[in-house]
Formats: structure tokens, sequence, C-alpha cells
């Protein structure tokens, strides 16, 4: 293997809104792919230095798994740093084997979709629904949080240190550590990222977000279905929406 560490870029950086990694993973830049592992093609992204009865290569112990875009291959890559689950990371090869990274929530661990992670939460796909040796793969989901007090622990809940917490999944909330500059109510949007923490991005709009049926809007605001790029998002039991006048 190259004595060149790869730095596999991060094309596409994750942004706020259900299902948040747009156009799937990111992609393999410039990455140094280790050239000894030829045959079979694709190692496994959730155990990089394992072979196993689906044929896939092993990567060695200062390597990880990562996607090659130019092929649509998944090959061993040299690490770069050993992230661990939550921690932020720039690219590919910043997180630990079996890891994937993306900007807004740091370093997740790969699942094959229709498996559990390890606290029992179902593998969530990714929008660009990647397969490797015909199996499709997703992410496991970090704890979830209150999108209405993010920085409080409740339940089930999880406080963000960032006060950032998004939905990622249709039942799914998420801690972000990236963030955009938040605008006011009622700014022009791309993402629920560039609106306060507690806003929406709805038709490009930031509006206050707020649960179904319960009294979150100001008064003469009325809360109605839509939210995070979904039509009602539904969070333990509780369907969330956007306040209008």
């Amino acid at each position: 293997m190259s004595s060149r560490i790869g730095r596999a870029l991060l094309a596409t950086s994750m942004v706020a809104g259900l299902l948040l990694l747009t156009n799937g993973c990111a992609s393999v830049v410039g990455a140094d792919f280790d050239e000894a592992v030829a045959t079979p093609t694709h190692c496994s992204l959730v155990a990089p230095q394992t072979a196993n009865e689906r044929s896939y290569a092993r990567c060695n112990s200062t390597s990880t798994c990562a996607l090659d875009d130019d092929t649509g291959n998944a090959r061993c890559v040299g690490l770069a740093a050993y992230g661990a689950v939550g921690e932020r990371c720039e690219y590919l090869n910043d997180c630990s084997p079996g890891l994937l990274c993306t900007t807004a929530i740091g370093c997740s661990a790969y699942c094959a979709i229709g498996s559990s992670c390890a606290d029992g939460a179902a593998c969530i796909p990714l929008r660009s629904r990647i397969a490797v040796n015909g199996e499709q793969y997703g992410f496991c989901p970090p704890p979830s949080c209150d999108p209405l007090h993010p920085t409080e622990p409740d339940g089930n809940f999880v406080a963000c240190s960032t006060g950032q917490c998004r939905f990622i999944a249709e039942d799914r909330t998420a801690c972000f550590l990236a963030s955009a500059t938040p605008q006011i109510t009622g700014s022009a949007c791309d993402d629920d990222l560039g609106c306060r923490p507690t806003d929406t991005c709805v038709e490009n709009r930031c509006q206050p977000l707020c649960r179904m049926g319960q009294n979150d809007c100001l008064n003469g605001w009325t809360c109605v279905e839509g939210a995070s790029d979904a039509q009602s998002p539904t969070l333990d039991g509780t369907t969330y929406g956007h306040c209008v006048r």
C-alpha cells in the first residue's frame, strides 16, 4: 500500500431536512486506494477487516472500506484518523473502520438495510440507495433529541450541546454538529440549518416548528402539517408541523 495516507473527500455536506444524507453518502475524491486489493472487487463497509462468505476483500488494520465513485466499488483506503461515533469528521477516512463520515452528525456506523443497529434502532437508508455486492446499506442513527427543546434531555431524548436538533427521517431526530448562520423566522432558507434551532424550512421559508394539536404557536398562529421536508414527521408518537398566521 502506498505510504501516502489517502484523503477521501466528502463531496456533499449533510443538510438538514428529511433523510439528511442528501444524494446519498459522500463520494471518494483523490483517495489513495490500496491497489493490492484487486480481487474480489469489494470490501465490506460494515466490517472492513473481515473477509466473509460474500467474498468481500479484507482491508488491513490501517485501512477502512470506502466507496469509489469512479468505479462504483467499495475499496480499501488508508485511514487518516480513527474518529468514533458522533465525532466530527471531514473526510470518509477520518472515521474508524465501519463508520461513515457525515459533516452534520459526524461519524456514524454503516449498517445493512433490514438489520438492526446495536441499540435496536432500524438502519436508515441513504438517499442514493447504496448497494454493494447486491446488499443495500444505510447508517445507524444517533439517539433522538427534542426539536423544540434541543438543549434539554427528557425521557428518551438526549440534549444537544450545539442547540441544533433536526429530523433525519420521518421518525428520527439527531443532534447536529454543523450549522449554517441561522436566519430569523420568515427568512429565505434552503434547509432547516438555515433557520433558528426551533424553526423549520418549509417552502424555502423559515417557519416556527410546532406539535400538531398542541399550543406551541403564538396567538393568531395555527399549527399545520409540514416540517423538515416531510408532510407529517412523527417523533415518539407526536406529529410535527409548522406555525402559520
